[in-house]
Formats: structure tokens, sequence, C-alpha cells
């Protein structure tokens, strides 16, 4: 588990620490614009390992995923400065955390030179890199460098080209060329969870060929109890999850309502990264407060059981006070809340362990 985090230069954060405070699980609290969402993607950023095609995702995430044809200046300003502090680009991205007591660190920059030469693959980021060839790199190019505990160093390189026709083009580099498998296991859900079952049903066949996964199906009764059993099935050539609910038919879960897709992606994503680290921005969505503390009942079981450590956001003071009195049931009480404060231009950190937090509720202290 990350037992620590620092933050310098990236997206709203000047500089941000969180020292030896952080549990298995996380949540994120703040207002608007105070960062929640920008401190998920620094970590996803540090636990990707050197992979800058996680520039592409954390914009897609953003809403900005899109054909661009024009400008490549426009493109680099939108894709890559967005990552700086207030668009300061000229100084370097650096992401620091303690896992299991060992240091790793990532560090984003742009590179200003002419041309370099770095292992290319040719086509869209989001194709893999595969096998690589040594190719020139011509302009500018967004360079992540990540620094593992044993000294070693995986970089990558992303690279905007424009066609004859206009269309812009994202290529990506790496050295060694072929990446490195990763020292611990993550995903990232964003804002609407509800969506990616496919690949859900990529991680729910993962697990079921380990176990039955009957606590899957327990535990996703607590939004759907007619729920019976979950199968994989493939749909148009395409896998999906689809469940019984005794009408004489699977039904794909994703017609059952948001809510059973978010607790599904995010028990499968626990399930999928034992020993790593699951991202989840605004937990509370989809869920009726009436479930909430059920539904951090079973994400405090499948962390402890998969050993996996859990970052979530909300902006929901009952989504606070509902995973509180979950944790309360557990004598390890493996949870945090960290509240992000901007004053002025720089970002604080408040921290409530089991008493404080108590307290701040029973008082009805603004948390959120």
């Amino acid at each position: 588990m990350f037992t620590s985090l620092s933050i310098r230069n990236f997206r709203c954060f000047e500089s941000l620490s969180i020292d030896d405070s952080l549990n298995r699980v996380n949540l994120i609290a703040g207002l608007n614009s105070a960062g929640k969402t920008a401190l998920l993607e620094a970590i996803y950023m540090l636990i990707g390992m050197g992979n800058v095609e996680l520039v592409v995702q954390l914009g897609n995430y953003r809403g900005l995923a899109g054909n661009y044809l024009g400008e490549l200046s426009q493109l680099t300003e939108l894709l890559w400065n967005s990552l700086f502090h207030n668009l300061n680009s000229s100084d370097v991205i650096e992401i620091r955390g303690i896992h299991c007591g060992r240091e790793h660190v990532a560090q984003v920059s742009i590179d200003r030179v002419s041309t370099t030469h770095f292992s290319v693959s040719d086509g869209r980021a989001d194709e893999g890199t595969g096998e690589l060839e040594s190719l020139p790199i011509y302009g500018h190019f967004l360079k992540l460098v990540h620094s593992k505990p044993d000294g070693s160093v995986v970089e990558s390189a992303m690279v905007i080209e424009a066609a004859s026709d206009g269309a812009l083009t994202v290529r990506v580099a790496s050295d060694p060329p072929i990446r490195p498998e990763l020292p611990f296991r993550g995903s990232y859900l964003g804002g609407n969870k509800s969506r990616g079952l496919q690949n859900a049903a990529t991680k729910y066949t993962r697990l079921e060929s380990e176990r039955e996964p009957s606590e899957l199906l327990e535990t996703l009764r607590i939004i759907e109890p007619r729920l019976k059993r979950v199968r994989v099935g493939v749909v148009a050539g395409t896998p999906m999850l689809r469940g019984d609910i005794g009408i004489g038919r699977m039904v794909p879960l994703s017609l059952l309502g948001d809510g059973l897709g978010s607790l599904t992606n995010t028990l499968l994503a626990i399930a999928d990264a034992p020993d790593g680290v699951v991202l989840i921005d605004e937990i509370e969505n989809g869920f009726h407060h009436s479930v909430l503390s059920r539904v951090w009942a079973s994400i405090d079981e499948a962390a402890r059981r998969y050993n996996t450590q859990v970052f979530a956001t909300t902006h929901s003071f009952e989504c606070i006070e509902a995973a509180h009195e979950a944790f309360r049931e557990d004598r390890e009480y493996a949870f945090r809340l960290h509240r992000l404060e901007r004053i002025a231009d720089e970002t604080h950190v408040i921290t409530y362990d089991q008493e404080t937090l108590a307290a701040a509720i029973r008082t009805n202290l603004e948390v959120r």
C-alpha cells in the first residue's frame, strides 16, 4: 500500500503532500475545483509505470476524446499543457509515492529538442506499443520517466504529428522498447462507473477461473435482490455480463440500472488488482443513500481479501457518514477521510481518523 504521496506542478497542485496518513481505503472530499479528481489522476500516472498513453486516457475521462484537425500547437495545449500547474510546461511534474516502504517516482516534462531517437510505434496510442522500431522524433514531445525502487528507469514519450490530410496522429515511444511488467496492478473508474461493463466481463472471467465468485453475487443483491446468477455471454460478437433475475432470460447487467453496474465494476476492479490500487471518481454515483453503508462494507471486505488499496472521491456527506458507519464495524477501521482545501493558490490536506471523523459527524461539522 501507499503510505504517503507528494505531487508537484500537476494540474491544480503547485505542491501537495499526504504524509504517513494513508490507509487501505481512502475517501477524498472537498469543494469543487479542490483537486479531488486531479489527485486520483496523479496516482494513476504514478502506478502507470512509465506509460505515457495514460495521458490520452486521462484526456478521455475529462471529455477531450475526439478526432482533431488543425494546428499541432492547439492539441498539445489541450492534451499536454493542461497537465501542468497554471499551464507551466517549462517546469517538471513530479509525483512520488512510498509503496510498501519503497519509493516510486514519476516525472513528466515537455522536451523541446529538434530531434531525438526513440523506439516508436505507428498508429494510435490506444493500440499499444507492441514490437517497436527505432525512429527519429521531430519537434516537441511529452516525456514520462518512471524511476523504480531498484534504481531502474522506464521512459516513454508521446509525439503528435500531422498527416498530409491535416489529421493529427499520436505516436508513442518507450525505452526499453517492450514495457516491463507493472510492479502493482491498478485501474481507474471514472464518474460513470456503470460504463465499461465489457471490460468487467474480462475481469469476471479471470475471477471465475480462480474461484466461484459467489461473494460477488451475494453483494450485487444489495442493489438487485432478484439476481440469481451472473454469467458472461457473447451478444453480437461482444462479451458482456448478464444476470438471471427470474424472467426466463438472461439480461445484460447494463440494463439493470447504474447502481448495479457501478457496484459490479467497483468490486471486479478491486478483485482484479490484488496488492494493487483502484481509483474511483465520484464513488456515490448510481447508489441510493439507503444502500451506501452496505456498499462500503462490501468494498471493505473486498479490499481486505485482495489486499487492494482504494482511493475514491465524493461530494456527499451521506457517503462519508455511511463509510464511517461501515468501517466502524471493522476493528481495524482501515479507512481515512482526506479533505482538500484550497487557500489562495495552495492546497492543504486535512485527514480525519476514526475519532476525529466521529466527532465531526456528531457536531455536523462540514467535512465534504
